[in-house]
């Protein structure tokens, strides 16, 4: 399927680091803990990686970077790196939930007016998504994500300030590595959101962090 994503804009770092409002909204005490730290700790030069590297690091030779030259993803949350910018890097970066909920004009029912992967438009979102019910923010209105398509959660309002939308936006982002520089499959993120083992809560935490500061950095 053909892809037409633009290039990405990437959002300054020091807005995301005075900022705890928005997408870090939804992270527990302990996350926002975490989130304080990690930000804190990029002006000074850390790595904002993974637990494990994504298939993506591990799959070619060119390093993705945050917008301010750090490692995206390699080896662990909380490493300092020290070490010069690699040759032939480039800037790791994605779409925003938003981007991927708009809907094409005049459609009924709502469909997508970006280009989503075959078929998951349709799909139910619990069907790939097993972990809403710990969503810190859940959805407004009494709405529930039982019986909803992935395009719904993305593109009603009640949904907007549920962490499942970002990790949705990530998995969709997933499918177009190659064309938005992002460091993880779709089955990666699932099986982050998902907990699969050995992936923890905190390893989850940390991605979410990566996901809502860096990797939402092309919106409507």
């Amino acid at each position: 399927m053909t892809n037409n994503i633009e290039p990405l804009v990437a959002e300054s770092v020091e807005e995301e680091a005075n900022s705890e409002q928005g997408s870090a909204g939804g992270l527990s005490s302990d996350a926002l803990a975490r989130r304080r730290m990690l930000l804190k700790s990029l002006g000074k030069g850390s790595a904002l990686i993974a637990a494990t590297a994504p298939l993506q690091s591990l799959a070619t030779s060119t390093a993705l970077l945050t917008p301010n030259g750090l490692r995206c993803s390699v080896s662990g949350m909380h490493s300092s790196v020290h070490s010069k910018q690699p040759t032939g890097s480039v800037v790791c970066g994605g779409y925003s939930p938003g981007w991927w909920g708009q809907v094409k004009n005049g459609s009924n029912p709502p469909k997508p007016r970006r280009p989503w992967p075959n078929g998951y438009a349709k799909m139910l979102c619990t069907d790939k998504f097993t972990k809403t019910s710990q969503d810190t923010n859940q959805p407004q209105n009494g709405a529930s994500y039982v019986g909803k398509t992935l395009f719904q959660v993305m593109s009603e309002s009640d949904f907007a300030s549920t962490e499942t939308r970002h990790w949705i936006g990530a998995f969709l982002n997933g499918f177009y590595q190659s064309s938005n520089n992002f460091p993880y499959s779709a089955q990666e993120i699932l099986d982050y959101y998902n907990l699969v083992p050995p992936r923890t809560q905190a390893n989850k935490d940390d991605l979410y962090v990566l996901i809502t500061t860096y990797l939402e950095t092309h919106g409507p």
